[in-house]
Formats: structure tokens, C-alpha cells, sequence
């Protein structure tokens, strides 16, 4: 599993956050493959403002924080001079953001920050059922 599991309204399947990251997981593996780079990807996800909907499996938020920070602590010992954060669920983006700068002072890397910014697209908005727009407006 790559990405947030939660619901999406009628417009949207549960797994959309997992489609969209694998997608992206998958693509970005594929335009790297001819480069000398050592790729790692594996999946993590917060959403904690979609727990009340069935299927939604979310951390709590210092849990979140605190898992992503001891992966790169993890990643760090092991020589790991880069990590990317690809976020392909609004939610997570404040901590990701957050933890970018820590670990940068705490463990000298470069940590970078990629948003999907799917729900931007204007396909995709118009596949928003009506009066659901909220639920993606503050992306």
C-alpha cells in the first residue's frame, strides 16, 4: 500500500490516494531507472480528518511525525543522503513540510518535499460529486 487510505466522497474510489502515489511511485522509478540511483519507496499516510468515514485508516498525528522522523533517523545511520517526501494526500503535507527541516538540521541530508497536486487538475475537479468540493478546497 502506497498512500492515505481513505474514503473520497462518490466521485472517487477509497483507494484513490494509493492509485495516484503508486502511479506516481511507478513513474518516477521508471524515469530513474537509467540513472545510477539507488531507489527506496515505501508507503506512509495520515488522515486523521477522514477517520469518522468507513474504510479509512489513518495514525494519530505525533505518530505520523514521529514514524517519518525515525525512518530517516533509520535511513541517515545507513547512509542515506537524500529522502523525498512525495505527498499524494493534502493532510500530509504540514508534517511532511515539518519534518523536512529536522532532519535536515538534525541529520545533515537533503530532504525534499514533492506534492501530486492531482486535485488541482480540472479533470479531475469535474469528476467532484456536487457538494463535496469542500472536502478538497483548503489543497
Amino acid at each position: 500500500m502506497r498512500g492515505a487510505l481513505e474514503q473520497h466522497g462518490n466521485q472517487a474510489p477509497l483507494g484513490s490516494d494509493t492509485l495516484i502515489a503508486t502511479t506516481m511511485c511507478d513513474y518516477i522509478e521508471k524515469e530513474l531507472k537509467a540513472e545510477d540511483i539507488n531507489l527506496l519507496l515505501f508507503p506512509v499516510g495520515l488522515s486523521t480528518e477522514h477517520k469518522e468515514f468507513y474504510g479509512s485508516i489513518t495514525f494519530k498525528t505525533m505518530a505520523y511525525y514521529h514514524m517519518l522522523y525515525d525512518i530517516r533517523e533509520s535511513l541517515a545511520y545507513h547512509s542515506f543522503k537524500k529522502m523525498v517526501f512525495l505527498v499524494c494526500h493534502g493532510g500530509n503535507a504540514p508534517v511532511a513540510n515539518l519534518i523536512s527541516r529536522e532532519v535536515r538540521s538534525d541529520f545533515k541530508v537533503y530532504p525534499f518535499v514533492l506534492n501530486s497536486g492531482i486535485l488541482d487538475h480540472p479533470a479531475v475537479k469535474a469528476t467532484f460529486s456536487k457538494g463535496k468540493y469542500f472536502w478538497f478546497s483548503w489543497w
